[in-house]
């Protein structure tokens, strides 16, 4: 119990992201769309699209991270770090009924649209789409970043992709 003899305890503050009128009434919009999605059931044929950056580096938080103990400190007390952590992306995609297989991409190696096309469009995407979805229409949606909205990529999507 983490109280104290007061009956009061520590709480941590949490941070929220701060939603104006307009904020609301996108998301009310986005969430009506979705609801017509799941009912119409279309949602089951779009692909979703993420990658994720890895380090190797242990995660360490000091608020948290403790250890108890009678005995003097060890080297269990220690988290080493270092500046540029060695770390790789890992790519991957998943829909309702199947999922993409994972595509890593090495370190120092820069995701440019070259390498998007060539690695993991042609390489991995439209063969699994090809396979799993046959020849039903399907949806490819990617995240919100800011690399998927530019030109080439653009261009690149419209010479792979029925639009």
């Amino acid at each position: 119990n983490g109280r104290n003899r007061a009956g009061t305890e520590a709480l941590q503050v949490s941070k929220v992201q701060l939603l104006i009128e307009k904020n609301k009434l996108v998301r009310l919009q986005r969430c009506r769309k979705l609801l017509r999605l799941a009912a119409s059931q279309l949602w089951e044929r779009f692909l979703f699209t993420d990658a994720k950056l890895s380090t190797v580096q242990q995660a360490h938080n000091s608020q948290n991270d403790r250890i108890w103990t009678v005995d003097a400190p060890s080297t269990l007390a220690i988290v080493e770090h270092c500046q540029h952590p060695k770390s790789v992306i890992i790519w991957y995609g998943i829909c309702a009924s199947g999922k993409t297989p994972l595509v890593s991409v090495d370190e120092g190696v820069t995701i440019n649209h070259k390498v998007y096309r060539r690695d993991i469009l042609e390489a991995v995407i439209l063969p699994w789409a090809k396979k799993h979805f046959g020849n039903v229409n399907w949806t490819f949606q990617q995240d919100s970043a800011p690399a998927h909205k530019a030109r080439k990529k653009q261009e690149l999507f419209k010479a792979l992709f029925r639009t």
